[in-house]
């Protein structure tokens, strides 16, 4: 049999390999530009034992994937699965392989942020749960994977997947056949840091000390590793960063940038601008300055000192309401 997976989702292709391996019960063997097969005849021979291989060739479509080894691949008893990133669907040998009944062609595309939600929930009832759209949205907004942060038009890193499906099936082991709930997603996922930046930012903005206040007891309550200094240190760092950018942010507007002029400039993507804009009214310049300064304070007397951590930090952020 002949398969041709293309695609940049490397995630969903191997596990859909795997799943085959799995049905088949027969050898898988990979082949690649470092190690490639010695000739055509190595991926028609049949394993002794099971009259048949799974043979993975990741992108070597070029080289053996020939017109007039099409059939021949098709017809063997051996699971020949080419793998390519992409193809070019203009060439006409590409359409031909495509049209090709006994060719199963397959694309593994990675989604755009805005389709994660419903993807999510579809995996779910793959896997004999249930998942609403809401703890969806919820389970992506702690891990720092909303359209905000990719992008209106972004797409997820193919890494993201793995890491979602992991916390996914994690959700669903415990939820034990019930409907995934908002507790349990905050109480087993723990927030990416980033987004614990973005967070504290926001109640910043919005003058919501009692929120601020609950934004730092939940990332002390689920860091991992290190003392309170080192924990406070790495959130001094990221919210100095925070506060860097939203100055940088304010001073580009203040020029009347354009958006692309600030892309370009910074290296952000679209997702975070839109982000920062949200943020970056709600303090007047002073403020940030105020704040980075005190950051950067803190920081030092941090690595020098016996200073309590956590409760001068707290300090800094109560001043800066």
């Amino acid at each position: 049999m002949l398969y041709l997976y293309y695609g940049t989702n490397d995630y969903a292709r191997e596990e859909h390999i795997r799943a085959l391996v799995k049905k088949t019960g027969l050898v898988r063997v990979d082949f690649s530009a470092s190690n490639p097969p010695t000739g055509v005849d190595v991926l028609l021979a049949q394993d002794l034992f099971s009259g048949g291989q799974v043979l993975v060739l990741e992108q070597l479509a070029a080289d053996y994937l020939v017109a007039e080894m099409v059939d021949r691949f098709a017809q063997s008893a051996n699971h020949i699965i080419f793998t390519e990133s992409a193809l070019d669907k203009r060439l006409k040998t590409t359409k031909e392989l495509l049209a090709n009944p006994h060719v199963i062609a397959k694309e593994f595309s990675v989604p755009a942020a805005e389709q994660l939600p419903e993807w999510l929930v579809q995996r779910a009832q793959s896997l004999g749960g249930t998942l609403h759209i809401s703890e969806a949205q919820l389970l992506l907004q702690r891990l720092g994977l909303t359209a905000e942060f990719a992008g209106p038009v972004g797409q997820v890193k193919e890494a993201s997947l793995g890491r979602l499906s992991q916390e996914l099936h994690k959700l669903l082991m415990y939820s034990n056949g019930d409907p995934v709930t908002r507790a349990a997603v905050e109480q087993l996922v723990p927030e990416e840091q980033v987004v614990v930046g973005l967070a504290v930012s926001d109640a910043l903005a919005r003058k919501d000390r009692k929120q601020v206040y609950q934004t730092v007891a939940r990332y002390y309550s689920q860091a991992e590793g290190g003392d309170e200094t080192t924990r406070t240190l790495q959130l001094v760092g990221l919210l100095a960063e925070q506060f860097r950018s939203l100055l940088l942010l304010q001073d580009a507007l203040r020029r009347r940038m354009t958006e692309g002029e600030i892309v370009t400039l910074t290296g952000w993507k679209p997702g975070r601008i839109f982000v920062l804009k949200k943020h970056v009214h709600g303090f007047r310049p002073e403020v940030l300055q105020s704040i980075l300064s005190k950051l950067e304070s803190l920081d030092l007397e941090l690595k020098t000192t016996n200073t309590p951590a956590r409760a001068v930090l707290e300090l800094v952020l109560a001043q800066a309401i």
